[in-house]
């Protein structure tokens, strides 16, 4: 039988959104097993919203608090002139997030600003 662990009930109990789910069918350590939802998190930034961020190690723990506090100030030009390098998967995740997060304020200030495959919508 397959209990929940402390880090993955810890994730879900920050997940108000449903953007983060948890794959059994991994069992090399409990934090691997969760994953975000880029697509529930691409429908919501097609509404206009802020996305949820993504969970992060430490190491990129300020880069994503640098995301989050442009995208509340709604600061399109900066979010974009942010540098993000891609070395490796959790920086591109970041990359990702801070495109999700223009598009939200694109999109809440003009909803055609930025089309969207199917209106955002999965499918």
């Amino acid at each position: 039988m397959y209990t929940m662990s402390k880090v993955a009930h810890r994730i879900y109990s920050d997940d108000a959104a449903g953007v983060f789910h948890q794959d059994i069918s991994l069992p090399k350590s409990p934090a691997a097993a969760i994953h975000y939802d880029w697509e529930a998190s691409r429908q919501i930034a097609a509404r206009g919203a802020l996305p949820p961020p993504p969970k992060v190690d430490k190491q990129r723990e300020r880069l994503l608090r640098d995301i989050g506090r442009l995208a509340e100030a709604k600061e399109i030009k900066k979010l974009l002139d942010l540098r993000i390098p891609s070395y490796n998967t959790h920086v591109r995740s970041l990359r990702k997030y801070r495109d999700l997060c223009v598009i939200a304020i694109a999109r809440e200030s003009n909803p055609e600003a930025v089309p969207l495959p199917n209106n955002g919508v999965a499918g």
